[in-house]
């Protein structure tokens, strides 16, 4: 007789389709910006706590910059990771990956910083990093995908 799959085993369908191909790269960025968006989000209920504020953002502006910033890092960081692994499973150079993945980073970052700064220039920086390795990883993976194809 068969013995019961467990939810930890793979099934036997599960083990004919397995893919093996690992996204080592995408992992290391998609691991970073884990951590980085629950950095992001844990200041939001600090400061609700702290301002009483537990609906909206009243009159803080320290609460508004809390809430947009981690918006915003949520707001970008799905559709970048999904792009990098698309390139990363289409074959993209490794060089090409970090720097993608690095100038989102990179971007992110800077732009966590600007919010809540008037002018900014790290939120502008950090807004155009953002928007060129969004962009690059689309086009960069269009092109791995159609040239996949021919």
């Amino acid at each position: 007789a068969a013995r019961p799959v467990t939810a930890f085993e793979p099934s036997a369908i599960h083990e004919r389709t397995r893919c093996t191909m690992a996204l080592p790269i995408t992992g290391l960025y998609g691991a970073f910006h884990a951590l980085f968006d629950v950095a992001l989000a844990a200041n939001v209920p600090r400061l609700r706590g702290k301002t009483n504020v537990f609906l909206g953002t009243g009159d803080s502006e320290d609460l508004l910059t809390a809430v947009r910033r981690h918006g915003n890092h949520a707001e970008y960081v799905a559709l970048a990771l999904f792009l990098l692994s698309l390139c990363e499973l289409h074959g993209a150079g490794m060089t090409a990956l970090h720097v993608i993945g690095g100038a989102f980073t990179l971007g992110r970052i800077a732009h966590a910083i600007g919010v809540g700064i008037k002018p900014s220039g790290p939120r502008a920086v950090g807004a155009l990093l953002t928007w060129l390795s969004i962009a690059g990883a689309g086009v960069y993976g269009a092109i791995l995908a159609f040239s996949a194809a021919r």
